[in-house]
């Protein structure tokens, strides 16, 4: 019997019980002190952060705490890894509409192409994983993905963890993670509203509402949310939603509360378009395809997202040195896609105009459960004060998939005839229900001596995926994999402001199928060196940082080479013989300052090689990953004068060269956006308009025409276009 022996089927409401007991069950009385009998030994922290707290609202683009890099909230400052923060207020100077958006001037991310289903963030060249409030978003790959979608409205900052994230949040690839963090409830009133419209007929509604309920201040609210009609770059690509996000938070006391966080989420979007690269990326002799054509049907095709989660976030201090926590979400997502489409990636016929399409249809249900409870104690040892957290979380995710397939009718590129439906009948896939749990345990150490900082942390997790027929009753793959993660850091805290550190830290992914032996497929493992330097100035408001890393991911799957090693579908099998080796430098500086002004700029260089592989990929450079990449924003609002209330803003973005194959035959290029904003408070005008603002927004102002990375010798993606927003809000 292994560690973790609850199987899914009794996991779900032993857990939900034995959560929401364990949380209120925890919180009676305890005493916990240190050796030397002070129980209220002094929090680290730095000067000039003691005004912000983790999950709460941030004046101006300079966050100073963090819950991403320790799940304590930690001065961003003594974080020994790689951190980035978006705060709410850079999010609404950008005009930002999603988490791609988001992350655009974040050093390490990159997008690899505009998906009307999902935000898919690359770091460090490896895909990412996104989670909310701490907790795992789970991604389902295919055309009816069923992953959950975050709407950037309901959020009060966005967090970027780089590198291995595996000890604190289990099973992820080397590259990092995302974290959103949701807006909360405030004694303080909150009272907004936006009308917005802007480009592919863009209308847009929202609002967000909070304050106290009752005079002692012991429960408040928060409820925000927004309706939106619009279409895409892409014709009969649309872009509707629907959201609504309630939160309640009760001070049961002064030591214990309780935040209740729910959302709902509609949205009627269209599949995915991808277009062939001869015309696109590559020369066609017939012309250039047109950057809106859309090559499915813009009447038939729809995809659709109806999304429930509730979750909550409590905490109990029992003491100055002893604080439990746990957060807790369910989600259940229910998606369908109908789509005529090309087919095998919009492959192009011979004669330059004609793609083939197929048509598809798919219902897809999923449910998510996760829960994370972990105790932090903070005690001295001698001259060592500790900050300890010691954790279990675990989640369970079951997705019901049924699909079917058809023939369809080929579409010319250049001269699109729309109006058609499937031509055969269609042809029922087998309906899979796949489930995964993942449960662990994890400890971490966070020491101080003197101006020394030191983490070290573990973790123990297994991960359990299984996939069944539903029509035979038969399980056709099965997965249980167990992965020790260890974490190591140090890092000193110079009088000036200067904070160099020194980090190891390693992850590990589980990875599905067998190879022509049927041999089961190993978890993937990276590791992680990194020494980075921090800078917090006493004299201005800014964070500045700079990062040199190497990272390695063993046990990527690859197409084996031996002929006579076939597998399913006539095709070679998979063998993991890979190895990516990615080692680089990430600079960032982010600083608001009295006089008005807000910047922020990054520089990436990354070198991502295969370093253990096949002949045909060893040495060459990962695919869809730019060496270089840099950006720069900056925003100014006139503080006096006949103009005082005017800002404005303009940013720059640069992404090199990438390879399109994992050959290195075919060049993605280069290029450079250009983004910019206008905003004025209308109370300037008169006395009567206050709490009111405009502001306008351009997202790649010179209409540039450039491929973000999702390209490949028969497909491509082109990058969006000019999108405008004109937005008029009001606080009152």
């Amino acid at each position: 019997m292994t560690l973790f022996s609850m199987r899914a089927p009794q996991a779900r409401p032993r857990l939900l019980a034995s959560a929401i007991a364990s949380a209120f069950l925890m919180a009676g009385p305890v005493s916990a002190q240190s050796p030397t009998g002070d129980s209220s030994l002094p929090e680290i922290q730095v000067t000039g952060s003691s005004d912000q707290t983790a999950t709460g609202p941030v004046s101006g683009y300079v966050a100073k705490k963090t819950l991403a890099g320790s799940k304590t909230e930690t001065p961003l400052l003594e974080t020994p890894q790689s951190v980035s923060i978006v705060t709410r207020d850079e999010m609404d100077a950008r005009g930002v509409q999603n988490l791609v958006q988001a992350l655009a001037y974040t050093p390490g991310v990159g997008a690899p192409y505009p998906d009307p289903n999902g935000d898919w963030a690359y770091i460090r060249g490896y895909f990412s994983s996104q989670y909310l409030d701490g907790l795992r978003v789970v991604y389902s790959g295919g055309g009816g993905a069923v992953t959950m979608r975050t709407e950037t409205w309901g959020l009060e900052r966005v967090e970027v963890l780089r590198g291995p994230a595996s000890v604190l949040y289990g099973q992820n690839a080397p590259g990092g993670i995302s974290n959103a963090v949701s807006k909360r409830p405030t004694a303080e009133p909150i009272r907004a509203i936006e009308l917005q419209t802007g480009s592919f007929h863009r209308k847009q509604a929202a609002f967000d509402l909070g304050g106290a309920i009752d005079e002692d201040g012991k429960l408040s609210f928060r409820v925000n949310g927004l309706i939106r009609d619009a279409g895409t770059g892409v014709d009969g690509i649309k872009n509707n939603r629907r959201y609504i996000a309630p939160a309640l938070t009760w001070k049961i006391s002064s030591d214990t509360s309780f935040t209740l966080l729910a959302h709902y989420l509609n949205e009627e979007l269209s599949p995915r378009n991808f277009i062939p690269s001869v015309g696109t990326l590559l020369p066609n002799p017939l012309g250039q395809i047109a950057r809106n054509r859309n090559l499915g049907e813009p009447d038939y095709n729809i995809y659709t997202r109806e999304q429930h989660a509730v979750g909550y976030a409590f905490e109990h201090r029992f003491n100055d040195a002893l604080t439990l926590r746990q957060n807790f979400r369910f989600a259940d997502i229910n998606a369908y896609s109908r789509a005529i489409s090309p087919t095998g990636f919009a492959n192009l016929q011979a004669d330059n105009r004609t793609v083939l399409r197929s048509a598809s249809q798919a219902w897809r249900q999923s449910q998510t459960t996760n829960v994370d409870t972990h105790l932090e104690a903070r005690f001295g040892t001698g001259p060592l004060k500790h900050t300890m957290l010691t954790g279990f979380d675990y989640s369970q995710y079951d997705e019901d998939t049924r699909s079917q397939s058809a023939s369809a009718r080929s579409i010319d590129i250049y001269n699109p005839v729309y109006g058609s439906g499937p031509t055969s009948a269609w042809v029922n896939q087998t309906p899979t229900l796949q489930k995964q749990e993942r449960p662990g345990v994890y400890v971490q150490d966070q020491i101080a001596l003197d101006q020394w900082r030191f983490t070290l942390a573990g973790r123990y997790e297994q991960a359990r995926t299984s996939t069944r027929n539903q029509q035979s009753g038969a399980t056709t793959a099965s997965l249980d994999d167990t992965a020790f993660t260890k974490r190591l850091a140090a890092l000193y805290l110079f009088d000036n402001g200067l904070a160099p550190y020194l980090s190891y830290s390693e992850s590990f992914e589980p990875v599905s199928g067998t190879d022509f032996f049927g041999n089961a497929f190993r978890p993937t493992r990276g590791i992680l060196y990194e020494a980075g330097l921090r800078y917090q100035p006493a004299s201005y408001n800014a964070m500045l940082s700079g990062a040199l890393y190497r990272q390695k991911q063993k046990n990527i799957t690859m197409t084996d080479a031996d002929p006579a090693h076939v597998c399913a579908g006539n095709t070679l099998c998979s063998v993991q013989a890979g190895e990516l080796t990615t080692q680089g430098v990430e600079l960032e500086a982010k600083t608001t300052l009295k006089s008005g002004v807000n910047l922020t700029a990054s520089y990436t260089y990354t070198d991502a090689e295969y370093t253990n592989s096949d002949p045909a990929t060893k040495g060459k450079k990962a695919t869809s990953v730019a060496p270089h990449a840099a950006s720069l924003w900056a925003d100014y609002t006139l503080q006096n004068g006949p103009l005082a209330g005017l800002g404005m803003g303009a940013g720059a973005r640069y992404t090199g060269m990438m390879w399109a194959d994992s050959a290195n035959t075919q060049k993605i290029p280069s290029y450079v956006l250009i983004d910019a904003m206008l905003r004025y408070d209308l109370a300037k005008i008169s006395p009567s308009l206050k709490g009111m603002r405009f502001a306008f927004n351009v997202q790649n102002l010179l209409n540039k025409v450039y491929f973000p990375g999702i390209c490949s010798k028969t497909y491509c993606q082109y990058g969006e276009g000019r999108t405008m927003t004109a937005t008029l809000g009001y606080q009152f």
